[in-house]
């Protein structure tokens, strides 16, 4: 299976890895039937590992229509700020991943891009302990 998610719930967030070659129809495919899961938590951060991803046959269509897919779940389910890491350490990868980032201008998703795997946690977890501080946990 080319995209497999997991949640560390103790932790706050899900990953999302993504091995091989990936399409359009999976990347969408893969994220609805997630979020129609019961894995799937409102307000779940969430990490993309890409590393091991072959995105040539991923469009810029499929990448907007997925963007347009995670905001009207968000705001579905009233959910006001979310955190994506993505990690990438190819070209191609890293930029698909900064395409998607720019599509979530107007979203309730807040996406940053990294090569590097520590500092994609790194960030997901400053911005859990922000959101904590926010709510006074």
């Amino acid at each position: 299976m080319p995209i497999t998610f997991s949640v560390n719930y103790d932790d706050g967030y899900l990953t999302c890895t993504y091995i091989g070659k990936i399409r359009d129809e999976e990347l969408y495919g893969s994220w609805e039937k997630f979020y129609g899961g019961e894995l799937w938590k409102p307000g779940l951060m969430e990490l993309a590992d890409n590393r091991n991803a072959d995105f040539s046959e991923i469009s810029s269509d499929g990448i907007r229509r997925l963007a347009k897919l995670c905001k009207s779940v968000f705001e579905k389910n009233h959910i006001n700020s979310v955190q994506t890491a993505m990690c990438c350490d190819n070209p191609l990868g890293y930029g698909l991943s900064r395409m998607y980032e720019s599509f979530t201008f107007d979203s309730p998703e807040n996406s940053r891009v990294f090569k590097n795997m520590d500092e994609a946690k790194t960030w997901l977890k400053s911005q859990l302990k922000e959101q904590e501080k926010k709510i006074g946990i």
